[in-house]
């Protein structure tokens, strides 16, 4: 797609929207490929399946010169697109998902068969670090000034990031007992650690309220009773999400007040139930 554009010095802008084109299939193995002419092209050559699906990966300004060469210019990111390249190269093995109980990024680890929860920090670096990349080889008429500064501002790359949380979305299915994908190293256990706690500990009371910090403070005296190691307060909360939500049909909210009467994550309708023992106090932040 291109589109031509007048700007004031009457020199010819075109706006263009294009992915590589791979010469037939057929003669694929043995024809030279061009070299590289842009950043989109860059992006498609090493993601064709991806650019064919979600659309050319950047746009780009064409503006022909008056020595009769062009200066390319990169405008914009497909999000789409950059959203999707995040989800790995199924062909050699790699998947990362949005596992919406967690809340939670999760990358298969090749290494050990399992999937590994990840940052979203660390998916902002790894865009990054494409698009540097990218801007290392492209050739002298290509301004990368565009690409190395503006495009890869932290914000626009946040952007990509919560993008992918649509578009790589998986749900309480995903890592189920029936499922054929496994948690990280020791999440069977402490996923039965977690019913066990759900099932002795807590309780659905209506209007009641319990915040994670809260419910993860007792689930570490709980472990320590059982003489368990407690998880991480982030592996306890995927965990813990999909276990409230499979005992007790309660979903996670972000509005449920602490003792500081600032909104947190947690659920309404669920209490701890301790034998009459007084919950102890705990830091508000989930």
């Amino acid at each position: 797609m291109v589109q031509k554009h007048q700007d004031e010095t009457l020199r010819r802008i075109d706006y263009q929207l294009r992915n590589c084109t791979p010469p037939p299939a057929i003669v694929q193995e043995y024809a030279e490929r061009a070299p590289v002419q842009s950043p989109s092209d860059w992006f498609s050559r090493k993601f064709p399946a991806l650019a064919e699906r979600y659309g050319p990966p950047i746009l780009e300004a064409v503006e022909p010169l008056l020595d009769q060469s062009i200066r390319i210019t990169p405008v914009a990111l497909n999000e789409d697109f950059f959203a999707a390249l995040l989800g790995g190269d199924k062909r050699l093995g790699h998947d990362l998902v949005y596992y919406e109980p967690a809340e939670t990024f999760y990358f298969f680890d090749s290494r050990f068969q399992r999937y590994e929860a990840t940052l979203e920090s660390k998916l902002v670096l790894l865009l990054s670090q494409y698009l540097i990349q990218c801007a290392a080889e492209m050739p002298g008429d290509v301004e990368i000034h565009k690409l190395f500064l503006d495009l890869r501002k932290e914000d626009n790359l946040w952007k990509i990031v919560q993008r992918a949380k649509a578009l790589l979305a998986a749900g309480e299915a995903f890592f189920s007992e029936a499922s054929e994908h496994k948690w990280p190293k020791g999440r069977e256990s402490n996923g039965s650690l977690a019913k066990a706690f759900a099932r002795d500990i807590l309780k659905p009371v209506p209007d009641s309220t319990l915040t994670v910090s809260e419910c993860y403070e007792i689930f570490c005296e709980f472990c320590q009773d059982k003489g368990c190691p407690p998880v991480s307060r982030r592996w306890f909360r995927s965990l813990i999400v999909s276990v409230i939500r499979e005992e007790f049909n309660l979903r996670l909210r972000h509005d449920v007040l602490g003792s500081n009467n600032r909104q947190q994550n947690g659920w309404k309708g669920l209490i701890v139930d301790c034998g009459g023992n007084e919950l102890p106090a705990t830091p508000d932040q989930a």
